[in-house]
């Protein structure tokens, strides 16, 4: 027998390593004229048995039907061991029960309905099926180890129901160690809190757990074992983590513990071994530079924080309360940091739970200690408004007058984009989030996915993305962070780890990580986080494969054939504060290998450029095809193109569509994202130089055209508040005026992004608005000539994306900012002065001049 061989050596009666147990094995190394037990570190291994001797298994044993059959799962217990059921891990995956022998498991499980605790193969990819409708992607498994629990499985699942299951890259099994205590399990960033009962002898989640815990990480894994604070000890600093719960699902907190009744514990997003300074009970807590400090007292945390009287003083900690130390007349400073992002109700220190006159009001913006406080209550929802708060305590939703209720009551709203917003973290321009009011605080709504928001921005829930909303309503679908878009599909996230709490390195990026403010940042190959975000503050496409969350640097990049080496490649388009976007398209190597990364059932697949057959493909020579009979092609560059009528084939929507634009790049095609509203084009081609077209979006994915003699005058927009003025017969690129608006700039849009009514009047881009423009002084900059006659207005109405002169022929009533309000069929209401319509289509508020 050769020297360090493994034998298998039954113990269905005692010998000299074990007593009698039946159906049970130890392992035996040999090593010259010795015979001693083999510890191996994992308790569960895939062994081949042959003639009595154990050795590893290799990947050429799978594919031997002889040497399969001597393959097993082994779970050895001290120096006991037996075979176990599960599956073994193989570049595709087998089955075993607990005796030896496998069977590759069959690719035509498609669906978790009826599989639960089975590989399931779904779509190009393999996933282990928790229960029903949740699963695990286990395609390529990393080396772990992981931790799942998995639901009442299947008659020939080779798991156990309702148990603890282990997986690394080489096999899934059930984990009966963890039997007898309580857990959180990590999964897609959501920590679970399971519940062992001992009666049962399963595991269930426990939707009791709520408040403030400690649990310990097992295994540098995704599971952690509850730790209660009694329990604590030093050596459990570098594993332990603070956390949140509510119902059973838990978010890590930043904060401090007290270890020992002695030591006081800092805890990050990564452990809690960082030592804080601790003050004896003595120490001065008497002005705003002590507030914060921490204290122990007979075994007790304290805080210096604000009073009244006296003004500061040390307070007991309750372990149910979440403290606000006021540290400046401006900032609160959280004792526990949490990642909400929001406003946030404080009184005497304490979050509270109801509103009272006189709380204050916090605004808070992430992983950080500090937050602001609302001290002005002046907003009436204008330009630059959106995220502050009106004199009744409303808060602001848009620029055009749309606010939520007051503090203290209910309900979830649609909130735009506001540089000042509390909601900046997650929100970003031209995007939209789903708020929700509480009796002590606006924070995202992270619960609704499809939505219907009506004329004041309220929100209610659909059933389902098919689902239709009232008269009036708008739908949306919202992803799990909050964030919205038009429609029925949902804003996709960026596939990143998350990153630590501090990115402050410098170096060069090996993969990427994403942010609680969803900005994506660089980690060095030395798992150091960067400051820069991804691609150095420059907006850009980035190709990732998101098995490693690495770059694929296509300007190097050779050698890639097939479809399998493409399979974990996404397309984000980053703008330059490193927030990204998942789009679709075509990416070229350097030795010119084209590869579709495509949308829907398109998928990620290496192509042959050839004749153009369809709108959206790839030329010989590698250009895009711009129609279906193209046969010159648009190069890899930085150019933009409309593409019109795609097939349900093409990659960059996968679905029928009327038109989309897309962004070339040296090696990209991709879909163009953020597109809604208007550009000018020369053909096909987006360009504001010598254009012949106004192209018109209303989404990514639905773009038409129209000439510019069938576009009304007017001035026209689009998501990144590109402006065009049309003039009945022709468009052209127009910017901003320099100043805010006067009696010179009436007719033009002002440096604030409005349109000058008046010399003290604006109208802004807001649908269903209808405006006069105030002609009395003459000045007549409005993109449509109209009559010179004194005393006349003209009437424009406006949409998000334009204000245009309106077609409407009856007489009309306005209010005193010149704000349409109603027909004038008889008289107006009482503040509104009526406008009669003269011949030329304009307005009079007298009567028509001859």
């Amino acid at each position: 027998m050769a020297d360090s061989s493994l034998v298998s050596l039954s113990i269905a009666k005692p010998n000299v390593f074990a007593a009698s147990k039946k159906g049970k094995t130890v392992i035996v190394k040999v090593k010259g004229s010795t015979f001693t037990l083999s510890h191996s570190t994992d308790p569960y291994n895939v062994y081949k048995l042959d003639s009595g001797v154990i050795t590893a298994a290799v990947s050429g044993d799978f594919t031997d039907a002889t040497e399969l059959a001597k393959l097993g799962i082994y779970k050895c217990d001290g120096d006991v061991c037996e075979n176990v059921s599960g599956y073994a891990f193989s570049t595709t995956y087998y089955a075993f029960g607990n005796t030896l022998g496998g069977t590759e498991v069959p690719n035509t499980i498609t669906s978790c309905n009826g599989n639960v605790g089975k590989v399931a193969t779904i779509g190009a990819k393999k996933y282990l099926c928790l229960t029903g409708s949740d699963k695990v992607d286990v395609t390529t498994p990393a080396a772990g180890p992981n931790y799942y629990v998995v639901g009442t499985v299947a008659s020939d699942s080779k798991l156990a129901a309702n148990k603890m299951v282990k997986i690394t890259d080489t096999y899934i099994v059930t984990d009966e160690r963890w039997d007898g205590q309580n857990y959180l399990v990590k999964k897609d960033d959501v920590f679970t809190a399971y519940n062992y009962d001992t009666t049962t002898k399963k595991f269930a989640v426990d939707s009791s757990i709520s408040g403030t815990k400690t649990y310990r990480q097992v295994e540098s894994s995704n599971l952690y074992e509850e730790l209660p604070f009694s329990q604590i000890t030093l050596a459990d600093a570098p594993n332990l983590l603070l956390f949140s719960c509510a119902s059973g699902i838990c978010e890590i907190r930043h904060g401090k513990i007290l270890i020992g009744g002695t030591t006081v514990m800092t805890c990050s997003d990564t452990d809690c071994n960082t030592p804080d300074a601790v003050l004896a009970a003595t120490t001065n807590c008497d002005g705003d530079d002590d507030v914060s400090k921490i204290f122990v007292d007979n075994k007790a945390l304290k805080m210096c924080m604000k009073g009244t009287t006296p003004t500061h003083e040390v307070v007991a900690l309750d372990s149910s309360k979440v403290y606000y130390a006021g540290t400046t007349t401006s900032t609160y400073k959280r004792l526990i940091v949490n990642d909400k992002i929001g406003y946030f109700l404080v009184r005497n220190n304490v979050l509270v739970s109801s509103y009272t006159d006189g709380d204050t009001v916090v605004q808070c913006t992430g992983l950080n200690e500090n937050c602001s406080i609302i001290s002005a209550f002046t907003a009436t929802c204008i330009t630059n408004q959106v995220g502050t708060f009106t004199s009744t305590k409303e808060l602001c939703l848009n620029e055009s007058g749309k606010k939520t209720g007051a503090l203290g009551t209910e309900g979830s709203y649609l909130i735009a984009y506001g540089a000042n917003s509390g909601f900046t973290p997650l929100v970003k321009s031209g995007q939209f989030g789903v708020i929700k009011m509480t009796a002590a605080s606006i924070v995202p709504d992270t619960e609704k996915s499809y939505i219907c928001v009506d004329a004041n921005l309220a929100v209610t829930t659909r059933a389902s993305a098919s689902a239709t909303c009232a008269t009036g309503g708008t739908a949306y679908a919202c992803n799990s962070k909050g964030v919205c878009q038009t429609g029925s599909t949902l804003p996709e996230l960026p596939s990143f780890p998350d990153c630590p709490a501090t990115c402050n390195a410098e170096g060069d990026a090996a993969t990427y990580c994403i942010k609680s403010d969803n900005t994506v940042h660089g980690v060095t190959a030395a798992n150091a986080c960067l400051t820069a975000v991804i691609g150095a503050g420059a907006a850009g496409v980035h190709v990732i494969d998101e098995s490693t969350y690495a770059e694929i640097t296509l300007s190097s990049l050779t050698g890639i054939t097939q479809d399998s080496e493409i399979a974990t490649w996404k397309i984000y388009d980053c703008d330059a504060t490193g927030i990204c976007q998942r789009t679709y398209g075509y990416a070229k190597s350097n030795d010119d290998k084209y590869f579709a990364i495509g949308a829907g059932s398109t998928g990620n697949k290496v192509v042959t450029p050839a004749a153009c057959s369809a709108v959206g493909g790839l030329l010989t020579e590698g250009k895009l095809c711009l129609t279906a009979t193209d046969t010159t092609g648009a190069t890899f560059e930085a150019k933009e193109y409309l593409l019109s009528s795609l097939t349900a084939a093409n990659i960059f929507t996968g679905a029928a569509t009327t038109g989309l634009i897309v962004k070339g790049g040296t090696n990209t095609f991709t879909l163009k994202l953020d597109v809604s509203g208007y550009h000018l084009a020369k053909d096909q081609e987006i360009t504001t130089t010598s254009s012949n077209a106004l192209v018109h979006c209303t989404s990514d994915t639905s773009c038409t055209t129209k000439t510019f003699a069938q576009a009304t005058a007017g001035y026209y927009k689009n998501k990144k508040d590109v402006l065009i003025k049309c003039t009945g017969s022709a468009c052209e690129a127009y910017s901003k005026e320099g100043a805010a608006c006067d009696g010179e700039k009436i007719g033009k849009i002002d440096s604030n992004g409005v349109l000058c009514l008046a010399a003290d009047k604006t109208g802004e881009f807001t649908d269903g608005k209808k405006y006069l423009i105030d002609y009395t002084a003459d000045t007549r900059s409005f993109p449509k000539t109209i009559a010179t006659a004194t005393g006349k207005y003209v009437l424009v109405e406006a949409t998000e994306y334009s204000i245009i002169l309106s077609a409407k022929t009856e007489n009309i009533c306005a209010d005193a900012n010149l704000v349409y309000v109603q027909d004038n069929s008889s008289t107006c209401a009482g503040g509104e002065t009526p406008y009669t319509r003269c011949a030329a289509g304009e307005y009079n508020s007298s009567t028509c001049p001859t």
